[in-house]
């Protein structure tokens, strides 16, 4: 969230940090950490049944740290602190045809 908000502020809120950051761990494929799975570090989005796709999980993780990220209290549907993210603007509900920004907390 640290780059919207940068992009947001006009500059660098922060210089001398760094904006995104991803942590992944090396025990995946490992006794009590997913082990019968593990990670594929290929570039064609092709994972051999029951590896992780590095790059698709590094590119998601990346996404939240560009600002797309809708923080949503799952049981009751409340937004965070109220607000409307980027992304959730251009959410809707294809079934009622809803956009997300109008909900109410029970409708999302």
């Amino acid at each position: 969230m640290q780059a919207q908000a940068n992009s947001l502020f006009g500059g660098d809120l922060s210089p001398g940090q760094n904006d995104i950051s991803a942590t992944f761990s090396s025990t995946i494929g490992t006794p009590g950490c997913l082990q019968s799975s593990g990670w594929y570090y290929g570039f064609d989005g092709n994972p051999p049944a029951g590896t992780i796709d590095f790059v698709s999980v590094l590119l998601h993780e990346l996404g939240h740290g560009l600002g797309f990220l809708t923080p949503v209290d799952d049981g009751i549907g409340a937004k965070f602190s109220g607000l409307d993210d980027a992304f959730m603007r251009h959410l809707e509900d294809h079934t009622t045809g809803n956009a997300y920004p109008q909900m109410t907390n029970s409708d999302a």
